[in-house]
């Protein structure tokens, strides 16, 4: 999943990059600390940002909210 933020941040550097896995969302490197003030989420142990696909809608209204743009991978 990794290698697939890479290459989407490559493209837009300006958006915060979610990628979905399963049923969880992910944020990685630099976005996962910016998303983690926002959205009051701790990241895990490897510094990524997760958390339930269910709660899409909210974290995109927050983030959207504080002028953050914001891309999804499905």
């Amino acid at each position: 999943m990794k290698e697939i933020f890479k290459r989407i941040k490559k493209s837009h550097p300006d958006y915060l990059i979610i990628i979905k896995k399963n049923n969880f969302g992910q944020i990685y490197e630099s976005d996962a600390i910016i998303a983690k003030e926002i959205l009051d989420i701790k990241l895990n142990k490897n510094g990524i940002l997760c958390f339930s696909w269910e709660l899409l809608d909210s974290i995109l209204v927050k983030l959207i909210h504080n002028g953050i743009k914001v891309a999804v991978r499905e």
